[in-house]
């Protein structure tokens, strides 16, 4: 399933939707080391920021998935992918 941030928000807040929004960037998915952090104003915020502002310094993973016997996929492995 994709969803968008901006339906992700909507659904998580409601009408409690926050006035502003922390971004933590962080360089592997431990979590460990951000190498950004801002706050955005709710107001001001679209779902292309994030990707447009960030994705230029993210490394690119290619992305296996497999197909069960039922015929449904699943994740399978991801991979540093250089051009």
């Amino acid at each position: 399933m994709n969803i968008s941030i901006s339906e992700w928000i909507k659904s998580t807040f409601g009408a409690d939707e926050p006035d502003s929004y922390t971004l933590k960037i962080y360089d592997s998915s431990d979590s460990q080391n951000p190498i950004a952090e801002e706050t955005i104003d709710a107001d001001n915020y679209n779902s292309n920021y994030v990707s447009n502002k960030y994705s230029p310094k993210a490394p690119k993973y290619k992305h296996t998935f497999k197909k069960n016997d039922a015929g449904e996929y699943y994740w399978y492995s991801s991979e540093p992918y250089t051009e």
